[in-house]
């Protein structure tokens, strides 16, 4: 009987985000983004924290934070790129 083999890829994704202020006063905003793998990049002085708790390679997981003011009328697009593991077909 063979044992069973599970293979892993390794992708790199691309995100973003676009926030819009319809308001006419500047709008301070948090944004946090829970992610399933490890964040490589991310736009506009974003913190990225990895959660040291699961190392697992197909269950890691991070936040990336972002603290930033929208003014009247602008649209930001906040951007970011992670890796993760899949399972191979």
């Amino acid at each position: 009987m063979r044992a069973c083999q599970n293979f892993l890829d390794l992708v790199t994704l691309d995100g973003s985000l676009i926030l819009r202020n319809f308001g006419k006063k500047p709008s301070e905003v948090i944004v946090d983004l829970r992610l399933t793998g490890k964040p490589l990049t991310a736009s506009d002085n974003a913190r990225i924290v990895l959660d040291t708790t699961n190392l697992k390679l197909a269950e890691r997981t991070a936040t990336v934070k972002w603290d930033i003011t929208v003014k009247p009328s602008e649209a930001r697009t906040l951007t970011y790129r992670y890796e993760r593991y899949v399972p191979s077909r």
